[in-house]
């Protein structure tokens, strides 16, 4: 190999670190609301939902099972989800908005989208084209 090439075979790296550069700038946002990311993250995903069971928003919102019952719990405590047994399988956890935050989750919305543009555009990506491309991998895995 001659000098100065560099092998580029670790994406996960600078992923991780984009990720934690619009992560950084979205708890910002949330500070003032008193959330954390991964309350975001939940608010968010179940905003288009009405009921999800528990194991579906673990893999939906890539958060892992103790921090998503904390994250959960949390929620509930603060009046924004409501956490139910199934009827039909008791050991299924089902999770739903409450109205109240159905109504956080909108009006955080776009100043969340705003610090997450801001974020990725800082450091010189296109995220429109950022955006085609995450797409184009998500339905190449479906």
């Amino acid at each position: 190999m001659a000098s100065g090439q560099q092998t580029r075979t670790n994406l996960l790296l600078p992923l991780a670190r984009l990720t934690q550069h619009a992560e950084a700038a979205i708890a910002r946002v949330l500070a003032d609301s008193a959330l954390k990311v991964e309350d975001w993250r939940v608010l968010d995903y179940l905003a288009a939902r009405r009921t999800v069971p528990m194991t579906d928003l673990a893999q939906a919102t890539l958060i892992t099972g103790p921090t998503l019952t904390r994250t959960v719990d949390r929620l509930v405590s603060k009046g924004l989800m409501y956490r139910t047994s199934d009827l039909h399988d008791r050991r299924r956890v089902l999770v739903s908005l409450t109205p109240r935050g159905r109504t956080l989750r909108s009006r955080l919305a776009p100043a969340i989208g705003e610090a997450e543009h801001a974020a990725f555009e800082s450091l010189g990506l296109d995220i429109d084209r950022l955006r085609q491309l995450v797409e184009n991998a998500t339905r190449l895995k479906h």
